[in-house]
């Protein structure tokens, strides 16, 4: 009798326990994304899209977890990315030939000129130099580098007139044929109010090639170029990044200053800021942070422009920052404020995509549900895979609806049944034990009497 009721308290305490730890499910996020697995691997590798980092409402993506065809969660991790490093790699000056003249005669005559590595360099064109006194392109002699290059590093006179314009960038393995590999890369320099604007740099693609070609498109500038510098690819950052754009709105308070709200939390890197009119340049200062409790903390300065001259545009670059996951963003501009013209601008703030790494564990489709106020993912440590363990890469599918929008809310504040049922069940098991047990002394006393 006693021993059937010791079994009967430990399975009825054993059942809250593991009512009190259920699983979460599907229908506990917002939004889902099946995730198109090929073949049959155990591991598996998905890139995460911005779309649930617009949906996520909890810091770092608490709120994400992935589940297999059965309903059931399957380990994964998230696993950041590795940012090249910040340090350029050292600038190697290459031989530069100005070109008056982009004729097939002049190539020509170039090629002749150069065509032997171990021969000294004579450039040479078609016609006299006065009559052609405007420089449309520049030839770079690459023989000597042994690296892809990754940027080039123009050089004008400090003097020099204000421009603003786009270069073409070619390479080719002989002077006769060229391959673009920047069409249009922004370059400017430009003063206003003792500030300037100097954007003399083009990155681009890790391409190796002997001979480089650099055209202006459009009006070339009125002044002539000094040398050029090439950086090797070891330090660039060549990254794909997704996006996000934010209106912003004015302060009423303070003119020149401007908030922006993500709505999200995506390890930015780089920003941009979308002036609202053509003809317009400026310096501006950007703050961060992520609660609307906290001080603003500086992210950096930098200068933005966006130029219109016909149907030719001409806009900055995005501006590079160390790796932040605020949400609210401010921009102050310390100039006069009719600088920006009517209207607010708008921030563009960019970030690599983490990845996801899940095990294949259970049935397919698995699905990659985000978007919780009150639910947390469980992730799983996935330190100790097998280095000879490459994940396969897998892909997502468009969003779906799985707990709906009403998911993305903090849950209420409910009674907690389950664990006032838990302790009280586990409190009259202690206190039924120690009844049985005090009850076995006694009998087992009256049987030791003579």
């Amino acid at each position: 009798m006693m021993r059937a009721g010791i079994a009967s308290l430990l399975l009825m305490t054993a059942a809250v326990g593991a009512a009190a730890a259920a699983d979460l499910l599907p229908r506990d996020f917002a939004y889902g994304m099946d995730i198109d697995a090929p073949g049959q691997a155990a591991v598996y590798r998905v890139a995460i899209p911005a779309e649930v980092y617009r949906k996520s409402v909890q810091p770092q993506l608490r709120d994400l977890q992935v589940f297999n065809g059965s309903g059931y969660p399957v380990p994964f991790a998230i696993e950041q990315p590795r940012p090249a490093p910040a340090v350029r790699a050292a600038a190697h000056l290459l031989p530069m030939f100005p070109l008056r003249d982009d004729s097939p005669s002049s190539l020509n005559a170039v090629r002749i000129a150069i065509a032997s590595p171990a021969s000294a360099i004579s450039v040479q064109t078609p016609g006299s130099e006065a009559a052609a006194t405007v420089i449309l392109s520049y030839v770079l002699d690459g023989r000597a580098m042994d690296a892809p290059v990754a940027a080039i590093q123009l050089h004008w006179p400090e003097d020099a007139a204000d421009y603003a314009g786009r270069m073409r960038v070619e390479s080719a393995e002989t002077l006769g044929s060229w391959r673009t590999i920047v069409a249009a890369a922004p370059l400017a320099n430009l003063h206003a109010d003792g500030a300037a604007l100097i954007e003399d740099r083009v990155e681009l693609p890790p391409t190796r090639a002997p001979y480089w070609r650099l055209s202006w498109v459009g009006k070339p500038p009125p002044f002539r170029l000094l040398s050029a510098a090439v950086e090797a690819a070891a330090g660039a950052d060549t990254s794909e990044r997704d996006n996000l754009i934010a209106a912003g709105h004015a302060n009423k308070d303070r003119p020149g200053e401007f908030e922006f709200d993500l709505h999200a939390t995506p390890p930015v890197d780089r920003l941009d800021l979308l002036l609202p009119e053509p003809n317009t340049v400026l310096d501006a200062e950007l703050f961060a942070r992520f609660d609307p409790r906290e001080p603003w903390h500086e992210v950096g300065k930098g200068g933005f422009y966006w130029l219109q001259s016909g149907e030719a545009q001409l806009h900055n670059g995005p501006m590079p920052i160390e790796a932040t996951p605020d949400r609210f963003w401010l921009v102050r501009v310390p100039q006069a404020p009719a600088l920006l013209g009517n209207g607010a601008p708008r921030l563009e703030v960019l970030w690599r995509a983490p990845e996801l790494i899940l095990l294949a564990r259970g049935a397919a489709p698995f699905t990659l549900a985000y978007g919780s106020g009150s639910s947390v993912g469980d992730r799983a440590p996935l330190t100790s895979l097998p280095g000879a363990v490459a994940p396969v890469r897998a892909t997502l599918k468009a969003p779906r609806i799985l707990g709906g929008e009403s998911r993305l809310n903090p849950a209420a504040m409910t009674y907690p049944w389950k664990t006032t049922l838990l302790w009280t069940t586990l409190v009259v098991a202690f206190v039924a034990l120690a009844w049985m047990a005090l009850r076995l002394i006694k009998e087992l006393g009256k049987g030791a009497r003579p």
